[in-house]
Order: C-alpha cells, then structure tokens, then sequence
C-alpha cells in the first residue's frame, strides 16, 4: 500500500551506532536505507486488516540481495516496533550494512497498524 523512507545512515554512523551498544562492527560494509511499508495481510480470524513493518537494504550494495527475516520478540510498546523505532532496528542495520535485504514485521497491533497491540489469537485445545 506504501513504501515510506524512515532512515538512511552511511557505513560510518552504523558502525559507530553498532560499537555503541557494544556489538561488533568489523562485517560494516555498506550504510543502510531503511523503509516502512505498509500492505494488506488479514488477521488470525481471516479478516482483511493491514500490517506495517520495515525493509532494510545496504546503500551501494549489490543488485541481487539475500533476504533476512528479523522477527523480534515479545514488545510492550506498540511504539517500538521496527517501522517506528530507531531503537528497534539494530538487527536489521547490522545485516543490512553487511549486504543482506531485511525484512522486519511490526506484527499486527504494533507499529503504525491498527489494532490494540494486544495477541489477538486463542490458545487451541490442549
């Protein structure tokens, strides 16, 4: 539905971003262009509703790029999710800076997607 610009850093800022929180930068190739896209998708019950979540891509990479799906764990804040948070992408930036497309979903009720943020599914008989 759209593909919105949310970042763009050069090798350098990621690197020193990565060395900041204490994670490895030696594998930095490139900088990074990160993009919040927002698409159809339906919810648990089949209804259609719409997600939100962020691409990532190396800036001067290749033109062919591996895909790498960061799903992150459970989140309190719908407002910490990927396509929203700065603080959320340090993952996608790091795969990313090594030359790999990624894909993070917000998941639904988090992010700029509508919905609670609540789990919206049932538990199955045990």
């Amino acid at each position: 539905m759209s593909v919105v610009p949310v970042a763009a850093h050069s090798r350098t800022e990621v690197a020193r971003a990565l060395r900041a929180q204490r994670i490895g930068a030696v594998p930095v190739r490139y900088g990074v262009l990160a993009y919040r896209v927002t698409y159809r998708t339906v919810d648990p019950q089949g209804r259609p509703t719409t997600a939100a979540g962020l691409l990532t891509v190396p800036s001067g990479g290749g033109h062919r790029l591996g895909l790498v799906s960061d799903t992150h764990g459970t989140m309190a804040n719908r407002s910490y999710a990927p396509s929203v948070a700065e603080a959320a992408r340090t993952q996608s930036y790091l795969f990313a800076a090594t030359g790999r497309a990624v894909a993070a979903p917000d998941y639904l009720g988090l992010g700029e997607g509508p919905g609670t943020g609540t789990p919206t599914w049932t538990p199955g008989p045990r």
